[in-house]
């Protein structure tokens, strides 16, 4: 196979999309996870401050202590099933056969660090919020903290599924693995969004589109039902391009994270260390 030595995002969105498909059924993880998420939210976020309600406990209590313990389970639940696509994409690159429940199972077994970076996303999270809404400049102040915080955890799913560190340590570890090759890894990140912006857009154009047709009728008939299926259809798409991204995506970063590490990484024609010349951090 011949091997370019200065990849482009194109390039490295087509190499992991190679990866994947030979795999596609692990697209159901983060399906699994958008739905476990929003059963969540439905179920704990709004049954459980009704009930603690009816229990005698304050409206306003309940309704901050049921969404707050929604919003750690829901983000458990995206880091679990996130690890698990990690732990599908090294599976393939070693030669494995990952399956769903194989990869649960195995992010099962981290669930002490994921848990425990779950409650401090959740406290950065909310200190982002607070920033935001109590300090001046605070809404400019958020998007840096966030962008921030992007940047320093962008190899982190990795380092909980494969290394023995806190959160913080999660952290610190993604960050330096990200310092090595940040300018490469983070024109890679914006090229994978741009490259899949132009069918998230026709999908929400057919989502907006469908409905606007949809309402304009006069009365219920053929323009109704042309207007909900376009409109099913752009909502259709844009859940299969988020799925797509998501776990390409982590594909991606897994290879990026073994290659780092010094651990074996596919062929698929791309010459990463001319890419990313850093030296591999032992």
């Amino acid at each position: 196979m011949a091997t370019n030595k200065n990849p482009n995002g194109k390039q490295l969105l087509a190499a992991s999309l190679a990866l994947f498909r030979q795999d596609t059924s692990i697209a159901a993880l983060p399906v699994l996870s958008v739905a476990s998420a929003f059963t969540t939210l439905v179920i704990i976020g709004g049954g459980l401050g009704g009930l603690l309600t009816i229990a005698g406990i304050s409206s306003q209590v309940s309704f901050i202590a049921s969404i707050a313990l929604a919003l750690l389970i829901t983000m458990f639940l995206s880091t679990f099933f996130g690890v698990a696509v990690v732990f599908a994409a090294a599976d393939r690159i070693e030669g494995g056969n990952p399956t769903v429940a194989s990869c649960i199972a195995k992010a099962w077994g981290r669930k002490g660090i994921i848990f425990g970076w779950a409650l401090l996303s959740a406290v950065v999270g909310t200190i982002m919020s607070a920033i935001q809404e109590k300090v001046p400049f605070g809404e400019l102040l958020s998007i840096l903290g966030g962008l921030a915080w992007a940047v320093a955890t962008w190899f982190v799913l990795p380092v909980i599924a494969f290394e023995d560190v806190s959160p913080f340590g999660a952290v610190k570890r993604s960050s330096e693995l990200f310092k090595q090759r940040w300018g490469k890894v983070s024109r890679s990140a914006v090229r994978f969004g741009i490259l899949f912006l132009g069918w998230m857009l026709l999908g929400i154009a057919g989502l907006v589109g469908g409905f606007v047709l949809a309402i304009s009728a006069h009365s219920f008939g053929a323009l109704v039902i042309v207007g909900l299926l376009l409109a099913a259809a752009g909502l259709l798409l844009i859940i299969v391009v988020s799925v797509y991204l998501s776990v390409v995506q982590m594909y991606l970063r897994t290879i990026l994270y073994r290659f780092a590490v010094g651990a074996s990484v596919p062929d698929l024609g791309i010459d990463l260390a001319s890419a990313f010349p850093a030296a591999p951090l032992r």
